[in-house]
């Protein structure tokens, strides 16, 4: 039932499970996405936009029948949620979603396409340390630092999975280096991150330390 429907990438990263596929294979999937429908009816009702509901109907899709989770996807403390033994984060970006799972840490990730407007939003999100470092860079430098800077806090702030704290209260450490990290200093929560490229993606794994 599930062979037209092709995983675009898998990895494996200190033991959390990131898949990624495209959502329009998905959704060709019309049986399922129909079962989808009548499971989640509730919730759905809620959602008008034609796009975050084909997210929400791909990513269930995704996590019901690809990985043989049983569970319904609810939400606890910001975050998805399906498994009290399970971190859970969810990204999507252009026709792709990424989902992961992890039994052994609190995870976050984030998808998106590489682009410049990052420049433009940079002092609302960026922690003044982020600001004077992103000073001293080139400008192939800053268009990298500023994409994973990005990716980076959308992740840690799925791992922190709490609203309380703005952007610019994340502050990271050697995104172009070896070990990256990311840091609040209010909670003195630690992020372990890991970057990687897909095309024109860029992808960031948090893990909360």
């Amino acid at each position: 039932m599930y062979k037209k429907l092709l995983l675009k990438i898998h990895w494996k990263i200190s033991n959390t499970d990131i898949y990624i596929f495209e959502t329009e294979n998905i959704l060709k999937l019309i049986s399922e996405k129909s079962a989808i429908e009548d499971m989640y009816q509730a919730p759905l009702s809620k959602i008008s936009s034609v796009k975050k509901r084909n997210e929400f109907i791909a990513t269930r899709i995704a996590h019901h029948f690809i990985f043989n989770h049983n569970e319904k996807i609810s939400y606890q403390d910001f975050a998805p949620f399906f498994c009290p033994s399970y971190s859970m984060s969810v990204s999507h970006s252009g026709n792709c979603i990424a989902i992961a799972y992890s039994n052994t840490h609190r995870i976050g990730i984030d998808l998106e396409i590489a682009n410049t407007r990052i420049e433009r939003i940079s002092h609302k999100i960026l922690h003044p340390e982020e600001e004077t470092y992103k000073i001293s860079l080139s400008n192939e430098e800053r268009y990298d630092y500023l994409n994973k800077i990005w990716t980076t806090k959308e992740a840690c702030y799925k791992a922190c999975r709490t609203n309380l704290y703005a952007f610019k209260e994340y502050k990271s450490n050697n995104l172009l280096k070896e070990n990256p990290t990311c840091n609040i200093d209010k909670t003195k929560e630690s992020f372990k991150l890991y970057f990687k490229a897909l095309e024109k993606f860029y992808f960031c794994l948090a893990i909360l330390s």
